[in-house]
């Protein structure tokens, strides 16, 4: 690929402004990758951002002219998120997935050929064939009194494609017919890929919901944007917690009293950009309020303590915190741009106004019936629950027929476990929960990652900055 052919592929040109594409942590490379990183950086910078030759930047850098067209190529494809590889493309061994050829304009239909010889060759010559399985297996309907199968599986469709080939007069020795499968194995192939194009209109033969998250989430969402800096975007929601606590109390009599309340809200906010838990709230009613939100921003502004731990064994290790008080930076910081759903509480005006006139951010409500626009709080709120309240005695499992809800309420009383020992390990839970190593961070913990990029100049202004800048 030359210079000239890359500035004539339909590319967006923001692909080429290499000041947006995603940072590498090269303090997390090997002393070897990081030096060969930093050369192959180098390489490209001077490749899309310069005039420089070809020849020079081979003889600057010490890479050969095809290695650069093709780290080149690799940095403009793009990951399962839809977002473009960048300088994690340079990253030694750094596997690019196979579907990212679609970023190309050469990407059509003759990928599927590539995949599948002889029954390619067979589509190629016969259109209508082609369309059959296609509209077949995508479920689309040439008029609306057409009647086809919702979800047609490979065995039916292979007895309408053999149909059809009779249909267009295909001879008994000609492909598919001289195969032993009537070219079934080819046309599971060819299904298969299909499903890779068709992301979305292959998950609604399974139902709008299925649809539903296909089109938010992974590769079926095409407008899903990266984000690097903390606070630039946080998520919140509030979650059940699926475990009963004792209430205990005394009558004037002086009698105790043992009640058990078994709907308990947590609600939570988190940073995007390095999934770190912010602040939380407990709730203890039916359902939380407006002042409850409230009180949850109001905890992830204000720098964390930690409590007074009163169960035995429970205690903080030394990496569990949180950004408010590890980093000084994010101490009283607040965020551009706050992302919830149309939970009635979350709606109410004072909530509104004090996240546009107090924290001067964005709100982003997110489309109607689309909950997987917030993965990362939805994640959280799973991990909290496998990690620490499904393990308690009292849980109530996660649905009606979970074995772990057994003898819930009893045991709650048993144990005594009330609404302080719950606050304790929520805390506990969600501290050490900053500062463990995270999949999504390329295994660094919440807090690494928040640390690492204000020291890197990631700017966060603390609420009293918003209102001055007003």
């Amino acid at each position: 690929m030359s210079r000239r052919s890359l500035e004539n592929l339909n590319i967006n040109p923001e692909l080429l402004d290499t000041s947006l594409w995603p940072t590498v942590l090269i303090e997390n490379l090997t002393p070897e990758h990081r030096i060969l990183f930093l050369k192959r950086k180098k390489a490209i910078d001077l490749y899309i951002s310069t005039e420089m030759k070809v020849k020079d930047i081979e003889t600057e850098t010490g890479l050969r002219r095809d290695e650069i067209h093709r780290f080149v190529k690799r940095c403009l494809e793009k990951d399962e998120l839809g977002e473009v590889m960048g300088y994690r493309a340079l990253i030694p061994y750094k596997r690019v997935k196979d579907y990212s050829r679609k970023n190309f304009p050469d990407y059509n239909e003759k990928v599927f050929k590539n995949y599948t010889g002889a029954f390619g060759l067979l589509l190629d010559t016969y259109p209508t064939l082609k369309e059959l399985i296609i509209d077949s297996y995508l479920n689309r309907k040439k008029n609306k009194y057409e009647i086809i199968d919702p979800v047609i599986n490979i065995r039916n469709l292979h007895k309408k494609f053999i149909k059809e080939c009779r249909v267009l007069g295909i001879k008994m020795n000609e492909y598919p017919f001289n195969t032993k499968t009537l070219a079934k194995k080819s046309l599971e192939r060819y299904v298969k890929n299909l499903s890779k194009s068709h992301f979305v209109e292959v998950a609604k033969r399974n139902g709008d919901q299925a649809a539903m998250v296909a089109k938010n989430t992974g590769i079926g969402n095409k407008n899903n944007p990266m984000f690097v800096r903390p606070l630039e975007r946080v998520e919140f929601d509030g979650h059940r917690i699926d475990t009963s606590i004792a209430i205990i109390f005394k009558t004037p009599e002086g009698d105790e009293v043992v009640e058990v309340m078994n709907r308990i809200w947590i609600l939570s906010i988190v940073d995007v950009a390095t999934r770190a838990i912010l602040g939380y709230h407990l709730c203890l009613n039916k359902e939380y309020s407006s002042h409850d939100v409230l009180m949850c921003i109001r905890n992830a502004i204000f720098p964390w303590k930690k409590k007074s731990l009163t169960i035995v064994g429970l205690n903080y290790s030394e990496k569990a915190n949180f950004p408010s008080t590890l980093i000084p930076e994010a101490s009283y910081g607040v965020w551009d741009e706050f992302c919830y759903d149309n939970a009635k509480a979350n709606l109410a005006k004072i909530v509104k106004e004090k996240l546009v006139d107090l924290i001067d951010c964005s709100i982003n409500m997110g489309p109607v019936a689309a909950p997987v626009r917030r993965p990362i709080i939805e994640r959280f709120f799973r991990t909290l629950e496998q990690n620490g309240f499904h393990r308690l005695p009292s849980t109530t499992g996660s649905n009606p027929q979970d074995p772990k809800r057994k003898n819930s309420e009893e045991n709650a009383i048993k144990y005594r476990i009330t609404s302080e020992h719950l606050e304790e390990l929520t805390d506990v839970l969600i501290a050490e929960y900053n500062g463990t190593p995270h999949e999504g961070n390329n295994n660094l913990s919440p807090l690494e990652v928040f640390e690492q990029r204000v020291a890197r100049g990631m700017t966060i202004l603390p609420t009293a900055s918003r209102r001055k800048k007003k």
